[in-house]
């Protein structure tokens, strides 16, 4: 396996073989087609549970098989896209996830709705998110916590004379405290996609790979989740590209003239 990851020339695996250093070619390329079939299942089994979230990224790899020349400049920058699936955490159950219907109902890309009706919300009021009911603090939560950040930089990286103060430094105030548990997931496979241009492709591929779609495009194989969300991770250029294709392929709210 080792040596199929390095790329190593046949000829190589062939003289460590009759070394008896390592196996036949045959029996690595045998080993990798079984890991990659288990590793498809596995995607399957867990992307069938409807409990499960999508990450995306884009990476390149440059093949230095040729020379440019003036006459004949080839790119052999691949522009490839790598995904994950993830195991939602946190006592997360399908059931919880089933509100596909719902979002749509508030949705702005739906027609069938009165868009003045729909509550307005923005950055602000994630202010407004967690009320402080502390009163006996002159200092808001956020001032606080401030205070608290104020003081762990001076024990940890200022004078040494504060580093004396830095066992009596307590944890800073938990709000909505999460507890950490360990992240299950699994890489999927890699997509000749061009993220900048294939958003879309590289999404329904992720889920393609995880068993999840719509069975009358994609075949009975796959679980439905018309009725339900799938979180997907990705950078800040995939979040504006998928927004921008739902509102160009969104119905119009008015006809064109």
């Amino acid at each position: 396996i080792f040596l199929h990851t390095c790329n190593a020339p046949n000829k190589v695996v062939k003289a460590l073989a009759h070394m008896g250093i390592s196996i036949s070619p045959d029996a690595i390329n045998n080993a990798i087609i079984s890991l990659s079939n288990e590793s498809a299942s596995n995607l399957k089994e867990l992307g069938t549970t409807l409990t499960a979230s999508v990450a995306l990224d884009n990476f390149n790899i440059f093949l230095k098989t040729a020379t440019p020349t003036v006459d004949k400049s080839t790119d052999h920058l691949l522009h490839l896209t790598s995904g994950l699936l993830l195991q939602i955490g946190h006592g997360v159950t399908k059931n919880d996830l089933r509100c596909s219907r719902e979002l749509w109902e508030k949705s702005r890309l739906n027609p069938s709705i009165i868009h003045t009706a729909l509550l307005q919300y923005g950055f602000e009021h994630l202010i407004d998110l967690h009320p402080d009911n502390n009163t006996t603090s002159p200092l808001t939560r956020r001032g606080r916590f401030n205070a608290w950040q104020f003081l762990h930089d001076l024990v940890t990286h200022g004078p040494a004379y504060f580093h004396q103060f830095r066992s009596h430094l307590q944890s800073p105030e938990d709000i909505d405290c999460i507890p950490v548990t360990k992240l299950h997931y699994l890489p999927a496979k890699s997509m000749d996609i061009n993220q900048s241009r294939g958003n879309i492709e590289a999404i329904t591929n992720l889920l393609r790979q995880g068993g999840m779609g719509d069975p009358k495009e994609d075949g009975d194989d796959v679980q439905d989740i018309s009725d339900y969300v799938v979180l997907i991770h990705g950078d800040l250029g995939t979040c504006e590209r998928v927004k921008s294709i739902l509102r160009i392929r969104a119905i119009e709210a008015t006809p064109l003239w």
